[in-house]
């Protein structure tokens, strides 16, 4: 079967060449757990005197200077924590938990912050870097927590992007209680909301990122429900919004709700799967993929099942790698479409499928 899946995928990479970056138009977790150079001495060559007697000073240098840091990603990554509350909207009852008139989201911001890079570090409340950078919002799968993905939402600010990761209100397991899979088009609303509170100039921005949101369209990326959520805000009939300029499904599919796919005006779409996923199968992704507007890709983890590749795998610096370079060359710089189909074939990953 792969065999014939690696033929397919030379015939669609040669025949695709580089997509314009314009637009045309899951079942619950398997918890698985060059240097500077020395500055030149003060002590002159020779010494020119006009009286034979003169002593000449000893010599002096001046004490080299620690490079600046860079000015580029990998960032040092600052984050913040807070609640944001939606009035407009009302969350359901599920077990013992009362309905609610509004929409509770505990969210937590990761950011590009001034300083040099450390791997696996960051800082509460850290300066932002110089600069603006493109808002994402991340969506987490069903029964389990944002919390759970915060080495690739870190990774990913690191990148050069100000991450958004809620935790939705029926699905997450922060803080614990029942949940449920029938609140998918409510939080794809939620990310809507979350991109008004948060986009540039937005009232609900920490103050150290505030002016640091860049004004350009805005990407989503979710993990399995959270790719059915982020699908959905970005492609589908029942809750588009069309401030969002590119979408990552990692592991997702179409779920059960209705509506139309491919929209007018749906962004360019990456679709990332394993290929020894149970729990969302190749079919689900491929479906997603089928109904997706162009431009699109599909890309193969291979061996890789759902969750560990984007949490604790070591797939996830490849597939943070390719996600980065796919959200750079649709919000910011479209060259980096060359840069993106190349992460999409290195390092356990393969491009299956594109339009």
């Amino acid at each position: 079967m792969w065999i014939a899946l690696g033929a397919v995928v030379a015939v669609l990479v040669l025949a695709g060449g580089i997509w314009a970056l314009t637009r045309d138009s899951s079942g619950p977790e398997a918890v698985d757990t060059g240097p500077a150079r020395a500055p030149r001495s003060t002590t002159p060559s020779s010494v020119v005197t006009t009286e034979p007697a003169t002593t000449v000073p000893p010599a002096t240098t001046v004490p080299p200077t620690a490079p600046p840091a860079p000015a580029g990603p990998p960032y040092a990554v600052g984050v913040s924590r807070f609640t944001l509350v939606d009035p407009s909207r009302g969350t359901s009852a599920l077990g013992n938990d009362p309905a609610t008139p509004d929409r509770t989201l505990p969210v937590t911001l990761r950011y590009p912050a001034a300083g040099g890079a450390t791997p696996g570090a960051e800082a509460d409340g850290a300066p932002a870097a110089t600069g603006t950078f493109p808002l994402v919002v991340f969506a987490h799968g069903f029964n389990i927590s944002a919390a759970a993905y915060d080495d690739f939402t870190r990774d990913l600010a690191a990148q050069g992007f100000v991450v958004a990761a809620p935790d939705f209100p029926l699905s997450s397991t922060s803080p614990p209680g029942p949940v449920t899979q029938d609140d998918i088009d409510n939080q794809a609303r939620d990310v809507s909301f979350l991109i008004a509170s948060l986009s540039a100039g937005g009232t609900a921005l920490p103050a150290p990122v505030r002016d640091h949101v860049a004004t350009s369209e805005v990407g989503v990326v979710g993990h399995s429900d959270g790719g059915n959520t982020a699908a959905r805000v970005a492609s589908n009939s029942c809750c588009f919004d069309a401030r969002i300029g590119a979408a990552v499904i990692l592991s997702g599919d179409e779920g059960q709700s209705g509506g139309s796919w491919a929209v007018p005006g749906s962004p360019p779409m990456l679709l990332v799967q394993g290929t020894a996923d149970t729990i969302n199968p190749w079919s689900l992704s491929q479906r997603l993929y089928d109904d997706a507007a162009a431009p699109k890709w599909l890309v193969a983890i291979n061996g890789a099942d759902h969750l560990t590749p984007y949490t604790t795998g070591p797939q996830r610096g490849a597939i943070v790698a390719l996600v980065a370079e796919f959200l750079r060359a649709r919000l910011q710089d479209p060259s980096r479409v060359t840069s993106a189909q190349d992460a999409a074939n290195r390092d356990g990953l393969s491009l299956v499928a594109s339009a």
